[in-house]
């Protein structure tokens, strides 16, 4: 499923908001004075902070894969506007798709041009953006990436579906 990058952010704000307020509770709870029937309490409270701090690793990882697949329906999209824009083009009066937003048969070649010259220097950028997140979250984009490889070549059924083990 592709969340759209506003929705992306909105949610992701949200989920930050409510981790920080989690945190600021459990601060406070930890900074209250303890009393002497409180020590069955104490383990009880490492358990939570130890499942807290998975379920961020967890909201992390969420992320993580929210930004690649907004990044690979992008790096999609930069490879069939082109070939679209060609059939347009092919088609120009069957389709009337150029016509309706007014570029006229001699200058589509022009759009298209200006998309193929882009093209290079958006892969660029998408590979600065995966890095720019790699060092600013402290995620490990890359790493993950080959890992999904290596699980993808080490499958033993062509369709995860008929594979006995769900999730390893």
């Amino acid at each position: 499923i592709y969340i759209g990058p506003n929705e992306d952010v909105v949610m992701g704000k949200l989920a930050a908001w409510k981790r920080t307020l989690d945190r600021y509770m459990a601060s406070l709870n930890a900074a209250r004075p303890k009393r002497a029937d409180d020590d069955d309490e104490s383990d009880d409270d490492q358990k939570k902070f130890e499942d807290a701090d998975e379920m961020e690793l967890e909201g992390e990882t969420e992320e993580m894969i929210s930004f690649l697949a907004t990044i690979s329906a992008d790096s999609v999209a930069n490879l069939v506007v082109p070939t679209f824009y060609v059939f347009c083009m092919w088609m120009f009066n069957e389709s009337k798709i150029l016509t309706n937003f007014r570029i006229p048969e001699h200058n589509a070649s022009f759009y298209l041009l200006f998309y193929l010259l882009m093209y290079p220097f958006q892969v660029i950028a998408d590979r600065i953006c995966v890095n720019i997140a790699e060092c600013y979250h402290g995620w490990k984009v890359t790493d993950y990436l080959e890992y999904c490889s290596y699980r993808f070549l080490i499958r033993k059924t062509d369709w995860k579906g008929r594979d006995n083990i769900l999730d390893q």
